[in-house]
């Protein structure tokens, strides 16, 4: 179940910063097939965790697709009402999403690393099915990082904190010029 009182103070935040749409009815619905998405998502963590090239990724992301689609989570993701930004026009987050997972090159990185930068990528806008008409790119950052947070701690053992602290931070940051692979230079 979500924190109770987190979901009323996201609403309240909402609609202070940007008017109403926040959708707390929604939003419930989605933690109660939290479950359910997660366990669907451990297929996807076998992938992640072959600690595969980019070129083996590439083969597997039909697969992906289907994995991430087979969500509640990312089924609202693909959704063409969900506003996005104008480096995004003409798609969906989950089509952005899947063509930033492709685009990754990882080349350098160490195992945790990879797999770091890869579920990153994959819940980086998953915030924005939680109040689609938000204007701003930044808060659904925060969402998206707050919604992959109990999944890592609770699925990937094989992260450890700080690790997990790094993903969260690129999912937060995403918008900023921090980007996706500052976050591993990141001073601690």
């Amino acid at each position: 179940k979500p924190p109770q009182a987190l979901i009323p103070h996201l609403a309240k935040e909402h609609v202070k910063q940007f008017g109403s749409g926040f959708d707390v009815e929604y939003d419930r619905v989605v933690w109660e097939q939290k479950e359910q998405d997660f366990l669907k998502l451990l297929d996807l963590k076998k992938i992640i965790d072959l600690d595969l090239s980019d070129e083996e990724l590439e083969k597997r992301i039909d697969g992906i697709e289907q994995t991430l689609l087979s969500t509640h989570l990312f089924q609202r993701l693909d959704n063409s009402n969900i506003p996005v930004t104008i480096l995004h026009e003409g798609t969906t987050p989950f089509r952005h999403t899947i063509n930033v997972l492709r685009k990754l090159k990882t080349k350098g990185l160490s195992q945790m690393e990879v797999r770091a930068l890869r579920w990153s990528a994959i819940w980086h806008d998953v915030g924005k099915i939680f109040g689609a008409t938000l204007p701003t790119a930044v808060y659904h950052s925060q969402l998206s990082a707050f919604a992959s947070t109990d999944f890592l701690h609770r699925y990937c053992p094989e992260l450890d904190a700080q690790l997990i602290q790094k993903i969260l931070y690129a999912i937060q940051y995403h918008h900023t010029s921090e980007g996706y692979r500052s976050w591993l230079r990141r001073p601690e």
